[in-house]
């Protein structure tokens, strides 16, 4: 199966959008940019985040952004997918970036990230560990606290993402 299908429910976080969400996708990966998360954030006023970087993985700019928040603008404005008003926000992932793809986790082995399991595994459901290595859908990751083995198969993580340490 296609990684992007297999973890689209996790891309794709905001419920208003999953109708549109496949043109979107579409649209965006045609420029040259991967989406990696759409997320509502709710709170005084509504902001439907998409998290974007450049295919190639170098750096995106303002310009990009402002470029592709008219795509998406234009796209959802076709039909009013979102009930009232919001703000559109388009960001790249920053330095504790979300983890969604095995092809994410190959890139940041040696990196530090903060894991939250579907299911305990050792006793844990939460920890910060160290990526160690990527092999048939399965990630070691050396618990920071303990300095524990765990060996995670993908499907079993249900949030991952980096955090950033200056050393």
């Amino acid at each position: 199966m296609d990684e992007k299908l297999e973890n689209f429910s996790k891309i794709v976080q905001a419920k208003e959008v999953i109708e549109i969400a496949p043109k979107l996708l579409q649209s965006i990966n045609s420029l040259g940019f991967r989406v990696v998360r759409i997320s509502m954030i709710e709170s005084y006023t509504k902001t439907l985040q998409f998290m974007i970087e450049r295919a190639d993985l170098s750096e995106i700019t303002i310009k990009e952004c402002t470029k592709l928040s008219r795509l998406i603008s234009e796209i959802l404005d076709e039909k009013d997918f979102i009930v009232g008003e919001y703000n559109l926000e388009i960001s790249s992932p920053g330095l504790e970036r979300p983890i969604i793809e095995y092809s994410d986790f190959k890139r940041f082995i040696g990196s530090k990230a903060k894991i939250k399991l579907k299911e305990e595994c050792k006793k844990k459901i939460r920890f910060t560990g160290l990526i160690k290595e990527c092999v048939d859908k399965k990630i070691t990751f050396i618990d920071n606290k303990d300095d524990e083995i765990l060996i995670i198969p993908i499907a079993s993580i249900d949030e991952a993402k980096l955090v950033f340490s200056d050393l």
